[in-house]
């Protein structure tokens, strides 16, 4: 079978007010999946591309597919201009496609995985994957070249009798397939960016679902939001199948700087340190930069991040974003715990405070501010409310205070601010930033 992969993503996500084009990660890890089998790929990537529409006429008149998968990183702007969603350019892609080749039509990533239905509902594919993906599509291409049944697979969102179908998703784990990057512009993705991403372990879904590979039994359907604290904690990928990643970019593509890519590189500490020991021996004499969460970080872990190559550290706080804010004493001393050591260590921390959720106050505010200033990073990122995300003890508050009326509605970029701080808080960190040079509002 002939297939065509499309990463569709053309968004610059801006961190301290620079732009930062991340390579698709998961769509490589796709590719990898599929390397070695009987099934030609062909790939194309439209983040460079000038003229979106007339690169997928060519590579569909040049791959002849019989299947297309498009890939879907982003429902909306990251960082970015609030409210401005991505659904009307994934829509023009998929017409296009339509337009030009009557094949099938397949749908992954992020973006999607959140609201599957809903994306289904919205975006009229054949097919859509919901979550981890290296295997359902594999095993979709297969059955489809075969004529196989498909129907039972893990994760499938389809159409039957007349109906949409959504199947819960299967296992989740760390990927134990190195990508393909070979097919991507290396070059080009890490002078855009903080380098080349690679996978250090796997986080769940919002609403994972299905049996879990540490356990074996299912993971507890929770009716109404799911605070940070109830989801599973992460997997990380075995540190011998990374290394070897590490390795084969910095000695066959010439790679020298990587993003560990992780919502929390130090989480948990002790699997950090020993990833940081392991790059430490390799001697890959790489950068990188990772994410971080506030609260697990010691003197040793910071050092140990410097000694393994480490020269930027991001942080977004205080607490988790999806929750009212709370106990915001805990809050503040978890960032000042974990930013410390890194000053120390002489470790650059980018960070990212978003305000305006529940519980927030002018006084809050300014707390906040002012541990920001004694933490003096080497860059600061400000946001003034917060996008909502489905299933979530936020989403409630919105629904309550008729913000949204149900959770299908995060489908589209919602924006949850503070009533209250409505006009006052633009402004405030608008003046915050112009007295710090390296402060940005975004």
């Amino acid at each position: 079978m002939r297939i065509l992969l499309v990463s569709s993503n053309r968004h610059d996500r801006f961190v301290a007010s620079v732009p930062i084009r991340p390579i698709p990660l998961g769509l490589a890890i796709l590719l990898g999946a599929l390397r070695g089998s009987r099934h030609r790929v062909h790939l194309l990537d439209l983040m460079f591309a000038r003229a979106p529409r007339q690169a997928i006429r060519r590579a569909i008149a040049e791959s002849s597919p019989d299947l297309i998968g498009i890939s879907v990183r982003n429902l909306d702007a990251v960082g970015g201009r609030p409210g401005h969603s991505f659904l009307p350019d994934i829509q023009t892609w998929i017409r296009t496609c339509r337009q030009h080749s009557g094949v099938p039509i397949v749908l992954g990533g992020p973006a999607v995985s959140l609201l599957p239905r809903e994306a289904f509902e919205a975006l009229e594919p054949d097919f859509l994957l919901a979550g981890d993906a290296s295997r359902s599509l594999p095993e979709l291409v297969d059955r489809l070249d075969r004529g196989a049944p498909w129907g039972d697979l893990p994760g499938l969102v389809c159409r039957a009798g007349g109906e949409i179908r959504v199947n819960p998703p299967g296992p989740w784990d760390a990927p134990q397939i190195s990508p393909c990057y070979e097919a991507f512009d290396l070059p080009r993705y890490e002078a855009a960016g903080y380098g080349i991403a690679v996978l250090t372990k796997m986080w769940p879904y919002l609403r994972a679902q299905g049996p879990t590979p540490r356990t074996g039994g299912p993971v507890p359907r929770i009716d109404g939001p799911i605070p940070m604290s109830a989801m599973p904690g992460p997997i990380p990928r075995p540190i011998p199948g990374l290394l070897d990643d590490l390795r084969e970019l910095r000695a066959r593509f010439g790679i020298r700087r990587v993003f560990l890519a992780d919502s929390g590189f130090n989480v948990p500490v002790p699997d950090a340190k020993a990833l940081c020991r392991a790059l430490c021996k390799a001697r890959l004499h790489l950068e990188w930069a990772t994410g971080l969460q506030p609260g697990h970080m010691d003197g040793e872990l910071a050092d140990l991040m410097r000694r393994a190559g480490c020269r930027m550290a991001l942080l977004a706080g205080p607490g988790p974003l999806q929750e009212p804010l709370r106990d915001l004493d805990r809050h503040l001393a978890d960032l000042l715990a974990t930013a410390e050591p890194l000053r120390a260590a002489g470790v650059p921390l980018v960070l990212s405070v978003i305000f305006g959720r529940p519980g927030e106050t002018r006084e809050t505010v300014e707390r906040t501010l002012a541990l920001i200033a004694r933490l003096d990073p080497a860059h600061v990122q400000l946001s003034a409310g917060i996008r909502i995300l489905p299933f979530t003890p936020l989403a409630e508050q919105a629904k309550a205070e008729g913000v949204i009326e149900r959770d299908r509605d995060c489908l589209h970029p919602v924006m949850y601010l503070t009533p209250g701080l409505k006009g006052w808080l633009p402004r405030r960190l608008r003046a915050a930033a112009r007295t710090h040079p390296n402060w940005h509002v975004v």
